[in-house]
């Protein structure tokens, strides 16, 4: 009976270590499954999203894959939104998107992006109304607070006053302009002026209205000035006593330089603080403050995607900018710029046309770009022609007679595709269509022919490289040069290099 006993102890014994050797083995598998499958998610989950009303736009996650359909006839200019994963952040991807013109003296403009999601994983690309096609409207209003000089021994004040992000005037009493319906910030400044119109270089006093809602009539419209200020949703505030400087260097025997200083709302209506073709100057920012942690400030006066804009341009013996110097930021209080000059474009890109049928390919050849103290991010090439005769039997309403094609590129995506550490290449097709085909499966024909470069014709090119401050990435760049946006400080400079290629 104890032998029975003790035996049957012993297997149950067995038993249970057996059990909890598999408990442990079972934990053990289902960790490692876990981790697995985190290892999967990390790389499954590096993604990319756009937005854009385009209509015709395609992707594709790797050079090996098929374009993808994210829009096509979208007459309508419906915005859609899509986000696609790539294998890794480093995986090169491909967009097109493409703004056909409905008139026969604009172009038809194809954006194509070649980037990774390390540099470049948000694009939010619009087709934009062509100018003629916007509402315009005269926008009118008294200016009161400004006191006109008038005499010999007075100095009275003038005020500029700006609605958009194009035209500003100067105005003593009343102003009148020609803008854009729409959602508009009202922007102005008011300084001295002597009587014999000579304005002293210094604002004095600071205005924004936000969010003057412009009605999509040609309907004049009056929006009033009143430094005095007491509005609601006006603000009013003196500029400050501690100016910022900018010193230029770098510039070369033969260009010539300009400068411009201005405040960008957030509704876009650009005010021009300064103006200077010296290379030193003084400004003052706007009287806006910003939030601080120390000071536990209960609101920020600077709205989001607003701030100062500062660009250094030097143009060459045409006239054309060769190099350029971007900054944008909030404050610059007692702030010293020193800015230098991007180096210029030595080496000439190698470019060639080859004809497919009555279309032409481009195929495009250049060295790194390396400017001193920052970081090379982003390539863009623009080229300008003829467009090609459209596809027979299928003739557009109206016969559009030119195509520009704008190609980001990264030089991230230059490295994955073959391109060495010194030297690129880019061969850009006729096409964008490769076997498309829709949600069910059925096939789509909808690029066109004449979005295409016309055999054995002449075509324009630029090529811009752009190097960044270490705050920014190839994404904040394009944001700014597409829709003017930013939402932080950031610097960057832009080098041009521009010929023809001959077919």
């Amino acid at each position: 009976m104890s032998h029975q006993l003790t035996k049957t102890s012993f297997t149950q014994g067995v038993c249970k270590r057996l059990v909890r050797v598999n408990i442990r083995l079972l934990i053990v598998l289902v960790l490692i499954s876990l981790f697995v499958s985190a290892c999967e998610n990390t790389v499954s989950h590096t993604s990319v999203t756009l937005d854009s009303n385009a209509v015709y736009a395609v992707y594709r996650k790797s050079p090996s894959d098929e374009y993808r359909v994210i829009a096509h006839n979208n007459n309508r200019y419906s915005l859609k939104t899509v986000t696609f994963t790539v294998e890794k952040k480093t995986s090169p991807y491909t967009m097109l998107f493409v703004c056909p013109s409905n008139r026969g003296n604009n172009p038809h403009e194809i954006y194509i992006y070649y980037a990774t999601a390390e540099e470049m994983n948000i694009v939010d690309f619009k087709c934009r109304r062509a100018d003629e096609d916007i509402i315009e409207k005269p926008v009118y209003g008294k200016v009161s607070g400004v006191s006109v000089a008038n005499s010999q021994d007075n100095i009275g004040e003038i005020a500029r006053v700006a609605l958009s992000n194009e035209v500003s005037l100067d105005a003593h009493e009343a102003y009148a302009l020609i803008v854009k319906s729409g959602q508009r910030d009202a922007v102005a400044y008011k300084g001295k002026q002597s009587v014999s119109g000579l304005v002293v270089d210094k604002p004095e006093t600071f205005y924004i209205e936000r969010g003057k809602a412009l009605a999509l009539t040609t309907d004049p419209q009056v929006i009033d000035v009143d430094f005095n200020g007491g509005e609601i949703g006006v603000y009013v505030s003196e500029f400050g006593s501690e100016p910022s400087s900018v010193t230029v260097q770098g510039l070369n025997e033969g260009e010539r330089l300009t400068s411009t200083l201005g405040f960008l709302s957030e509704k876009k209506t650009y005010l021009e603080l300064k103006a200077s073709e010296a290379q030193s100057f003084s400004f003052t920012e706007v009287p806006l403050t910003v939030a601080d942690e120390d000071v536990k400030l209960e609101e920020s006066n600077f709205h989001p995607g607003e701030g100062h804009e500062l660009i250094v341009t030097a143009h060459d013996s045409n006239d054309d900018e060769a190099r350029k110097y971007t900054e944008i930021f909030t404050v610059s209080k007692d702030k010293i710029h020193n800015i230098a000059l991007p180096s210029t474009m030595s080496n000439s890109p190698a470019a060639t046309l080859i004809n497919l049928g009555d279309l032409q390919e481009i195929i495009v050849s250049w060295n790194s770009y390396l400017n001193s103290g920052f970081t090379t991010g982003l390539y863009r090439w623009q080229f300008e022609g003829l467009a090609a005769p459209h596809q027979e039997g299928e003739a557009p309403d109206i016969e559009v007679n030119n195509v520009k094609w704008v190609v980001y590129v990264t030089p991230g995506w230059l490295k994955q595709i073959g391109g060495t550490k010194n030297s690129y290449a880019l061969k850009l097709p006729t096409d964008f269509e490769l076997n498309l085909k829709d949600d069910v499966g059925d096939p789509i024909y909808a690029w066109r022919k004449e979005w295409a470069f016309r055999a054995s014709t002449v075509v324009n090119w630029e090529l811009s490289a752009f190097s960044m401050s270490e705050e920014a990435r190839a994404n904040d760049i394009v944001e700014y040069l597409l829709n003017r946006k930013f939402d932080k400080s950031f610097s960057f400079t832009q080098a041009n290099i521009r010929n023809s290629i001959q077919p």
